[in-house]
């Protein structure tokens, strides 16, 4: 079994929570090793523009440090569901 856990899970550190200093998708997979999690779940809206890029920077990334990466898809539109499945094969 691998262990891993949804950004948003961090979201009292991420920032998002009434104030803080917010968190970069960068910082987020750093916690996921250092805690010794297996991967991490990311929300797109963590990948600054443009997102083709980060989300092949964040693949070699997590590659380097042994971490896996699901992509949330935030919603079912069809449209939305494609650009996501785009994002999820860089």
């Amino acid at each position: 079994m691998k262990i891993g856990f949804s950004a948003y899970s961090l979201r009292f550190y991420a920032g998002y929570a009434g104030g803080g200093e917010g968190r970069t998708v960068w910082d987020l997979l750093e916690v996921a090793r250092e805690v010794g999690a297996d991967g991490v779940m990311l929300d797109p809206h963590f990948f600054p523009e443009p997102q083709d890029e980060t989300a092949a920077a964040v693949a070699r990334r997590a590659g380097e440090l042994g971490l896996y990466v699901e992509l949330e898809t935030g919603g079912t539109d069809s449209e939305h569901l494609q650009r996501m499945l785009q994002l999820s094969r860089v």
